[in-house]
């Protein structure tokens, strides 16, 4: 099964950047034709119940979204209803329908910050040592 897998972001971030992937690829392309249209609006308001379901899942377990790190990973399926071509490139265009099949969302939570102090006088020592680069490996 193909499966769309996010950056790590926001949440808000990670689920926005779902929303583009899913218009770019089973809604736009679709509205140019007219077979393609009812298909179209068929995937749309199957998005937006995923897509709410996912927040109120989000919501439910962690309250506020604000500052939690995520990567959206949507597995799914997809069915060709029909092929056409499309007018605008002459290319032929599978119209598929969406079906959604799994959503796994990974949450980073904050552990806390990492806090050092750099004095004036590590600075002046460090320009007054000769540089060395680092050894990798």
């Amino acid at each position: 099964m193909p499966e769309f897998v996010g950056r790590i972001s926001t949440v808000r971030t990670a689920i926005f950047r779902l929303k583009r992937w899913f218009y770019a690829t089973f809604f736009s392309p679709y509205t140019k034709i007219e077979k393609g249209k009812a298909i179209a609006e068929e995937n749309r308001r199957i998005w937006v119940m995923l897509a709410s379901k996912i927040i109120n899942e989000i919501s439910s377990k962690y309250g506020t979204d604000k500052n939690l790190a995520a990567r959206i990973r949507l597995t799914y399926d997809s069915e060709v209803v029909a092929k056409v071509t499309d007018p605008s490139r002459g290319q032929e265009i599978a119209i598929q329908r969406f079906i959604p099949r799994k959503v796994a969302v990974e949450i980073y939570e904050k552990k806390g910050d990492i806090e050092f102090d750099i004095t004036e006088g590590d600075l002046k020592k460090a320009l007054e040592e000769e540089y060395k680069e680092p050894e990798v490996g």
